[in-house]
């Protein structure tokens, strides 16, 4: 039965420190409980990383052993697991302080929709990165400078339309997020899933707040240690299923000839570039994968789809 006030937040570990999650989880439950709440952690391990029992702190549950099923399925798992009234997503790499922790959890009311902190740097500057909307480059230039120079502020307001919710650190109640289907569509694997779930969350007039005046330092980047090829060929698969969802077939192939014009030309002008070899092949696979299909949607990508861009781009 599930107690009032209650908190499931979910945590999606890859290659993440063991001992950072257990830090990470333990702020999380000890503040939530100071706040009066019943809380529970659901880590969901998407590689071979093994957290013992007796490491684990109580209210802490672990799902492993299915492998890398990507951050949206991932996130769907820890949400199925529980039964909180409200659920908080908070990616590893995120250090919240505890006054910000209990004054998010302050905003989690019925009928609160979706919320929004202000993620930091590491070095405590706003990080505008993660909210930039877009489809194609000139709107992503568009939409950096927009968040850069309107979005922060004092005042808690909605969402606007040039900037998405960033899967970082969200808080919802969880008949919200089962109403978006876990929050995110599982099929992207990892990379434009806040943007696709910011689209449905606005198509289902589920309000999105952005509360500028609760900081969460998210350090960002950790997805992508030593994983940087299979990490590009889930960018360009996410970028072209946000540019088929808002622009259909035309929109899928003008974004991935947008992609690779850019890519392009930065490498002509960096002399080369610093871009892999294996980064660009696995950019290739995406696109052939798109090609084919006749830029209607693609299969999801899965463990033996990006095992096969590790065999081509490693050979």
């Amino acid at each position: 039965m599930t107690a009032p006030g209650s908190v499931d937040f979910v945590i999606v570990a890859y290659h993440n420190e063991r001992e950072t999650i257990i830090d990470l989880s333990s702020a999380l439950l000890r503040t939530c409980r100071e706040a009066g709440r019943p809380a529970a952690v659901y880590v969901v391990v998407n590689d071979d990383t093994r957290f013992p029992e007796e490491t684990t702190p109580p209210g802490v549950r672990v799902l492993s052993g299915h492998g890398n099923v990507g951050f949206a399925r991932g996130m769907k798992l820890g949400l199925a697991a529980g039964d909180g009234q409200h659920v908080v997503l908070v990616n590893p790499d995120c250090l919240p302080d505890d006054d910000a922790l209990r004054d998010f959890y302050g905003h989690l009311i019925p009928g609160c929709g979706i919320l929004v902190p202000r993620l930091l740097t590491g070095d405590g500057e706003f990080d505008y990165a993660p909210y930039e909307n877009w489809t194609f480059s000139p709107g992503r230039k568009i939409a950096e400078y927009l968040c850069r120079e309107r979005l922060d502020g004092p005042t808690t307001r909605l969402l606007p339309r040039f900037a998405k919710a960033p899967g970082a650190f969200l808080g919802m109640e969880r008949t919200v997020a089962e109403q978006l289907d876990g929050p995110f569509d599982s099929t992207f694997f990892l990379y434009a899933e806040d943007r696709d779930m910011t689209d449905r969350a606005r198509q289902a007039q589920i309000p999105l707040w952005f509360l500028p005046g609760i900081s969460v330092t998210h350090l960002g980047g950790q997805s992508g240690t030593n994983v940087s090829s299979l990490v590009s060929a889930c960018k360009t698969d996410g970028t072209a299923r946000v540019a088929y969802r808002r622009l259909g077939r035309a929109g899928a192939a003008l974004a991935l000839a947008d992609m690779f014009l850019v890519s392009a030309i930065k490498r002509t002008a960096r002399r080369g570039g610093t871009t892999s070899p294996q980064v660009r092949a696995a950019e290739r696979w995406a696109l052939r994968r798109w090609i084919r299909s006749g830029f209607r949607e693609t299969p999801p990508l899965d463990q033996g789809s990006l095992r096969a861009v590790k065999e081509r781009t490693t050979a």
